[in-house]
């Protein structure tokens, strides 16, 4: 009898195991399950779409965010329409399973649309379908490249006449999740290179030239960010001070005296 109820606790225990466990993925293991085929954030643009709400033809952009998928509320879905009916409109998603998205959006109008999102050829394209007032128009395409943000700030904003070294200080990523690459120059003088911070952004050192003339100068740094597949540049500048004159000499008006 000893030997029955021992029997009967480890049947107990692999079936608690499995009911735990091994999910409906048909195989062991504790791991969550991820719907969504990509992390981090893809861009899509679709095919126009004509009625259920929409005026004209219509494309769609929508930007789908993936936090471990496993849950709806792990994924964030902007839509934009091309008649202004969404504008980065948020979708609120109710349903989520095997590369497919459900959910409800409001648009700039008030109309409410039910929305489902297919992921094919494993997240490269979408298959999107809008329900509203009694009418489905479903749209396709394939996912975009959007640039990576960037700013730049640089410190001091001044120099004397000689010129110097100026940190600049630049922030980047990519909604994508794609390494940035980042290059800095200044205009008419040398490049110089960046290195990541502990508490976030990047920080290099330029050395600005120095100003011969009379007249104080703007001198321009230009950062440019890459993704590897589109690019942003901003630039930022530094005043460099007039040089003086001797008195009596050159062609520039002598330095007043004090």
């Amino acid at each position: 009898m000893r030997h029955l109820n021992r029997s009967a606790r480890l049947t107990a225990v692999a079936l608690a195991a499995c009911l735990s466990g091994c999910g409906g993925g048909g195989g062991g293991g504790s791991a969550e399950v991820d719907y969504v085929p990509f992390n981090g954030t893809r861009t899509y643009e679709t095919s126009p779409v004509n009625g259920a709400g929409f005026t004209g033809d219509t494309t769609i952009t929508a930007t789908i965010t993936d936090s471990r998928a496993a849950s709806a509320g792990d994924v964030l879905v902007v839509i934009t329409s091309s008649d202004g009916r969404f504008n980065r409109t948020g979708m609120t998603v109710t349903a989520i399973s095997a590369n497919r998205i459900d959910g409800v959006i409001t648009g700039t109008d008030g109309s409410v649309c039910e929305v489902t999102i297919i992921f094919v050829d494993s997240g490269a394209r979408i298959q999107i379908t809008f329900r509203s007032a009694g009418q489905a128009v479903t749209g396709t395409g394939g996912s975009v490249n959007t640039p990576p943000s960037l700013s730049a700030s640089v410190a001091p904003t001044s120099l004397s006449f000689i010129g110097g070294e100026v940190t600049v200080t630049v922030i980047a990523s990519d909604p994508e999740g794609s390494a940035v690459q980042l290059g800095g120059a200044v205009v008419g003088g040398q490049a110089f290179t960046f290195t990541a911070q502990q508490a976030g952004g990047f920080v290099g050192t330029a050395l600005v030239p120095g100003n011969g003339t009379g007249q104080a100068v703007e001198r321009t740094i230009t950062v440019t960010a890459s993704d590897g597949t589109d690019s942003l540049s901003v630039s930022v500048k530094v005043t460099v001070a007039a040089a003086p004159v001797p008195p009596g000499g050159g062609t520039e008006p002598p330095v007043p005296s004090i």
